[in-house]
């Protein structure tokens, strides 16, 4: 599974997170890692708590909205040149300067090898804490033995 299809599940299939974890079996903080950085839809949720309150329609109609402005000769040529850099940018997806900062090829490489990464390290935090309480019950079992050997010799 590529960077473009988790957000393709996210953002226009409207499937949450968790959904997410359960189709792809990828962890849950490399699935919200990654949506942090590459959906700005994933980070208004986040930050707002709930979900975005701006459909695709309302944004659309924003954008219009300011290419308005940017050919609006009564306005000043300040505001009329602000909004046409705007839009100009936000029609390259450059105005989501979050996931920019990542740069977006990094991430799609890299968010499976971490994946894996993070999954050989639980892995390996489950072998640690197995071992520990392997040793726990040899060095229980040895006391217990000892002291019934000891007990024995007393005995005889």
């Amino acid at each position: 599974m590529n960077a473009e299809q988790i957000l393709a599940l996210y953002e226009t299939n409207g499937l949450d997170v968790d959904e997410i974890v359960a189709a792809t079996g990828m962890e849950i903080e490399v699935v919200r890692g990654f949506l942090r950085g590459a959906s700005a839809l994933y980070r208004a949720r986040v930050e707002r708590g709930a979900e975005a309150d701006v459909t695709r329609d309302e944004a659309t109609e924003m954008i219009q909205v300011v290419k308005e402005i940017a050919r609006d000769k009564t306005k000043a040529p300040r505001d009329r040149l602000r909004a046409a850099i705007y839009a100009r940018d936000e029609h390259f997806g450059r105005n989501d300067a979050k996931s920019r900062a990542l740069g977006g090829t990094m991430v799609q490489n890299n968010f499976v090898t971490i994946n894996n990464r993070l999954r050989e390290i639980k892995e390996l935090r489950q072998q640690r804490i197995r071992a520990r309480a392997r040793e726990a019950i040899e060095i229980e079992t040895n006391e217990v033995n000892t002291r019934n050997s000891t007990a024995r010799a007393e005995r005889a």
